[in-house]
């Protein structure tokens, strides 16, 4: 066909087809302008949106940046106050010396806190035996004082408990706060109260500091401390037992400049505000960093770009506003939307000029119509194939969208195996390191060697880390199987294989009644293994060690526990025992990753029971777990002969 093909010479052969005549050939050509224009109008507007989100960007990883900075050098500087309560948690008496000798260095090495102090609650009868006791440690004129209407210092009325101002450092610029009753000020008093309550620091709003007139904003940070020996576990007992507070003035404007100074904040303006009663107070007015322009120009053309970022100090939810400035922008890059539409105008432009060339040829084109008929209709067959092979196309794509989804699932699996190629680069440090204190360490100066020794040592301890992190995992992914175990000669078996491995330990296994369970036999046999080394290696200081292993009824459930009397732990502590890298006690006295008993916590919670643990600092602990309404205890406990020294029978 395409060679018979008939042939028109547009010379002899005029022809105007129907619509093609009255200067219709010019409504393609204003439609191409228009597509043009509202392309590049498009296309401006998405290059401008695309800037604009850019900019967002930028300002949001700037504050982002930023308040990491500041959360973190706050809580460096807040550790001050925490070595503060163990000072007094560990002496009986502290006086004005041993104070100012233990927070003096806290002054070489920040300048964010402005003071620290000391301020116990005092009794009404006890009110003239401190106030001697002030005059006798070298503060003569130390009396217990109050603000008056008038904003005078006056002697403090008499009431039922005081909580004055007794030791404060630096001492040359807060002497004038000795003595003063932070009860009678609102908004200490309110803090004071909240910390002792809820036994954690806490934060005053911005205060008016009585030595520190006319400086920038700062608040105060206190601590409780209660009274040695006495409990404070509910409200009632923090309140009866409250021994004093610990206090730390944080200013505001060093603690924003210490973080640029670390991290930075060029062209941004920062503002931060403190939410207090329901309302909230800004105490940090920024900086001036508005260019040209001023204040409006930052507040209609920037204020679009404003990033907020909400942080807790010590109680008090902050507010931190970063705001740019047209500094903070490249200003090379403002006029790209407009580089972008002048080209899609020329690209339109180039258009229209093709279009109408096209219209204006349309006579010759209407001529070929007829001729080309029969190839449409191929063209149309060609369409319909095509049409049927996209469809088959969507249905594979659904087909592929479904196994996507299956891929997914197994990318858990493939994050743990990738985790397993980390120790590869970890064997060769150690391997490396090895062979170089091996071969060459008696010629390496000795603090080389020891810091080889030291690289080494970090690489075996990061080895472990991550076994334990595999163990970790396996045991969140892996099926529980149950099924009826024998626990007794499961523990037996555990104990046999752990004492052989210290022959020289002289271990005394008291074994008490251990029925079956209905559990995963190989994640049970984690928690036994678990349990009954840790009991080991924690008592192994002791001459001999002393453990204790067997069940009871309780809440009519089978609790299995273990005891011994090795190291033990501080009960405040406890809440940390079942948390992955938490441990509580250095490396250097016990060996550990810190992740056996988050494993022992993750599988008794995987059966459905629970865990806790009793201890008494070298008194040895005792770790109990039930394994869930499965395990329903039919029997009576019988009393055990093994008791630890302070600790009752079970």
């Amino acid at each position: 066909m395409a060679g018979n093909a008939e042939k028109f010479d547009v010379a002899d052969n005029e022809f105007t087809p129907d619509g093609a005549s009255g200067g219709t050939w010019h409504v393609p050509v204003i439609l191409a302008a228009m597509a043009g224009i509202i392309v590049s109008v498009g296309v401006c507007g998405l290059v401008w949106v695309q800037e604009r989100e850019t900019r967002s960007l930028e300002v949001e990883q700037l504050a982002q940046a930023f308040t990491g900075k500041f959360r973190e050098i706050y809580t460096v500087n807040l550790e001050t106050l925490q070595s503060i309560a163990g000072f007094y948690e560990g002496s009986r008496a502290v006086d004005r010396r041993e104070f100012g000798v233990f927070v003096s260095r806290t002054f070489e090495r920040t300048a964010i806190l402005q003071g620290l102090g000391w301020a116990p609650v005092i009794r009404r009868n006890d009110r003239a035996d401190y106030e001697a006791r002030a005059a006798a440690s070298g503060v003569t004129d130390f009396r217990i004082y109050q603000w008056n209407s008038a904003n005078e210092p006056v002697v403090a009325a008499e009431r039922d408990e005081y909580i004055p101002v007794f030791f404060a450092e630096p001492a040359m610029t807060n002497r004038g706060v000795l003595g003063f009753d932070l009860l009678t000020d609102l908004p200490r008093r309110q803090a004071l109260e909240t910390a002792r309550d809820l036994n954690r620091p806490i934060a005053t709003p911005p205060v008016r500091l009585i030595h520190n007139q006319g400086r920038g904003n700062a608040v105060i940070v206190y601590m409780p401390i209660y009274s040695n020996g006495f409990p404070h576990a509910t409200v009632e007992e923090r309140r009866a037992n409250i021994h004093g507070f610990a206090s730390a003035v944080f200013a505001v404007d060093s603690l924003v400049d210490a973080t640029i100074d670390s991290q930075g904040l060029p062209g941004v303006r920062l503002r931060i505000f403190s939410a207090a009663n329901g309302k909230s107070e800004e105490i940090y007015p920024g900086a001036d960093a508005v260019a040209d322009g001023g204040e409006g120009e930052l507040t209609k053309s920037m204020e679009r770009y404003r990033v907020e970022k909400a942080i807790e100090v010590a109680g008090r939810p902050w507010k931190l506003v970063f705001t740019p400035t047209p500094a903070f922008f490249n200003e090379s890059h403002k006029g790209r939307p407009w580089i972008a539409l002048a080209l899609c105008l020329a690209f339109a432009t180039v258009l229209v000029a093709w279009v109408y060339s096209l219209a204006s040829r349309q006579t010759r084109v209407q001529k070929l119509v007829s001729n080309r008929t029969s190839e449409l209709v191929i063209a149309n067959a060609a369409l319909k194939k095509e049409n049927h092979e996209r469809r088959r196309a969507e249905r594979k794509l659904k087909e592929r969208s479904a196994e996507l989804q299956e891929m997914n699932k197994e990318l858990e699996s493939f994050s743990y195996s990738v985790s397993h190629d980390l120790r590869a680069p970890l064997r060769a440090i150690n391997g490396f390191t090895g062979f170089v204190l091996k071969n060459h360490g008696d010629k390496l100066p000795s603090d080389a060697r020891e810091q080889l020794e030291q690289v080494k040592a970090g690489g075996e301890r990061m080895n472990r880390l991550i076994e334990g992190l595999l163990q970790f995992s396996r045991v969140q992914r892996q099926e529980l199987k149950k099924r009826n175990c024998d626990i007794s000669e499961m523990a037996r078996g555990i104990m046999t294989e752990l004492q052989s491995t210290m022959p020289q330990k002289r271990v005394e296994v008291i074994w008490g009644r251990l029925p079956n369970a209905f559990a995963d036999p190989t994640l049970i046999r984690q928690v036994w293994q678990n349990l009954m080394s840790n009991a080991l290696k924690y008592s192994s200081h002791e001459d001999a060690s002393l453990i204790e292993i067997g069940s009871k009824n309780i809440e009519n459930e089978v609790a299995y526990y273990v005891r011994d009397n090795g190291a033990g732990f501080d009960m405040k502590q406890a809440s940390r025992l079942f948390g992955v890298f938490q441990r509580l006690h250095s490396e250097r006295e016990f060996e550990g990753t810190g992740i056996g008993l988050a494993n022992v916590h993750k599988i008794i919670q995987r059966h459905g029971g629970n865990i806790w643990a009793e201890a008494e600092v070298n008194k040895g602990a005792i770790f109990f777990f039930n394994l869930g309404p499965e395990n329903v205890a039919n029997f009576e406990s019988s009393e055990t002969t093994f008791l630890m020294p302070g600790k009752k029978k079970l």
